[in-house]
């Protein structure tokens, strides 16, 4: 009865262990997913700008070269200045457009914090798969880390994408479901070998003494 009720213990301490890791699983989850989106958007954004700017400088290389050249008349090269100085000023107007918002730089830091919390993402999968270290340090780990990445991305991601995850949430939390369902499985198992290995034991233990205490009659 002591065992059952130690294997029923343990059993009851890894479940709440498995819903506290499936908590943090999520939530993680969840900010990679926005951080992750977020950097994408931006990142479109600084290409609108990016992409014009790099091709008006190129065409305004090959309309000052024409400026400078001798197939051209003295009219067509003044028409070629005029129009490098406008395209040049244009490109400008547009990297400076695109520094002001600071869309590189917000794609740069949200791509950063996504990438952490992919990282915690695989240790808490580890971590689950092959339990190692001690439960209250690693969650005090985790949630030192996760207030560490929102302390170092100083900007907050659009609204839209927020409902973006609650569309989309249960096609990447399945992903996760499937992992802790194999691991209580897996875990399951391994008490009812434990169990097993005990009633064995035990018997193995009552058939010694009966010869022992007939032998003492």
């Amino acid at each position: 009865m002591a065992g059952d009720q130690e294997n029923n213990l343990n059993s009851n301490l890894n479940s709440q262990k498995i819903q506290t890791l499936k908590q943090f699983h999520k939530r993680i989850m969840k900010e990679r997913f926005i951080n992750n989106q977020a950097s994408v958007y931006y990142s479109s954004q600084n290409s609108k700008f990016v992409i014009p700017g790099i091709m008006i400088t190129g065409i305004s290389s090959v309309a000052s070269f024409m400026a400078t050249s001798d197939v051209a008349g003295d009219t067509l090269k003044t028409v070629f200045s005029i129009g490098v100085g406008i395209l040049t000023a244009g490109a400008t107007i547009l990297q400076s457009i695109s520094s002001s918002f600071g869309f590189q730089s917000r794609a740069d830091n949200f791509q950063k914090a996504a990438d952490s919390y992919d990282t915690l993402l695989t240790k808490i999968e580890f971590e689950i798969c092959n339990p190692n270290e001690d439960f209250n340090e690693f969650c005090n780990s985790l949630e030192a880390s996760i207030l560490d990445i929102k302390n170092d991305c100083k900007y907050l991601p659009p609204l839209f994408i927020n409902t973006l995850w609650e569309k989309h949430k249960e096609d990447y939390l399945s992903e996760f479901e499937k992992i802790s369902l194999n691991f209580e499985l897996n875990n399951q198992n391994i008490m009812n070998s434990v169990t097993t290995e005990k009633s064995v034991n035990n018997n193995l233990i009552t058939i010694v003494d009966i010869p022992e205490m007939e032998n003492q009659k």
